[in-house]
C-alpha cells in the first residue's frame, strides 16, 4: 500500500523544492540547481499537482499562486524567501543570487513577483523529460 503520499519524505536534512512544472522557466531552473548544488539535498515536486497540494493541506500550510516553495529544516519559504534558502546551499553561479538578500525584501519581493508573472508572456510551455540523471530527485 502507497504511504500518505509522500508524508514521510520530508526529512529535515533535505530541502524540498514544489514549482510549476508546467513553466519551460521553472524547469530550466530545476536544472541549474540540480546541477550547481553544494550536495544532493533538493527534491522536486509539482507545486499543483495533486500529491502536493494533499501535503500542503497535511502540513496546514496554505501556498500563494506564482510561487516557487521550499520545505527545509520544519520551516516553509515562498517567493524570493524561497529562492534565497535554495541559492545558499549552491555553488556559483547561482550563489549570487542568495549575495541578493541585502538589498531591502520590498524591492527583492518587487522583482520575484514581476518575474512570476512575465514569464508566461510567450506562452504556457511545458516542461521537458526528466533525465535518468535527475528523475530519482522528482517526487511525484
Amino acid at each position: 500500500m502507497e504511504k500518505s503520499y509522500h508524508a514521510d519524505l520530508l526529512h529535515p536534512n533535505n530541502c524540498y523544492v514544489f514549482f510549476d512544472d508546467t513553466c519551460m522557466v521553472c524547469s530550466f531552473w530545476v536544472r541549474s540547481i540540480l546541477f550547481y548544488e553544494k550536495s544532493p539535498i533538493f527534491y522536486f515536486a509539482g507545486l499543483y499537482d495533486e500529491k502536493s497540494i494533499l501535503l500542503f493541506k497535511k502540513r496546514d500550510f496554505q501556498p500563494t499562486q506564482d510561487a516557487v516553495i521550499v520545505y527545509i529544516d520544519g520551516k516553509w519559504y515562498e517567493g524570493i524567501k524561497a529562492i534565497f534558502q535554495i541559492t545558499k546551499r549552491c555553488r556559483y553561479p547561482l550563489y549570487t543570487i542568495y549575495c541578493l538578500r541585502f538589498i531591502p525584501f520590498f524591492i527583492t519581493n518587487f522583482i520575484y513577483k514581476c518575474f512570476a508573472k512575465l514569464r508566461w508572456r510567450p506562452g504556457k510551455m511545458y516542461c521537458h523529460k526528466h533525465s535518468s540523471i535527475d528523475i530519482n530527485r522528482i517526487l511525484w
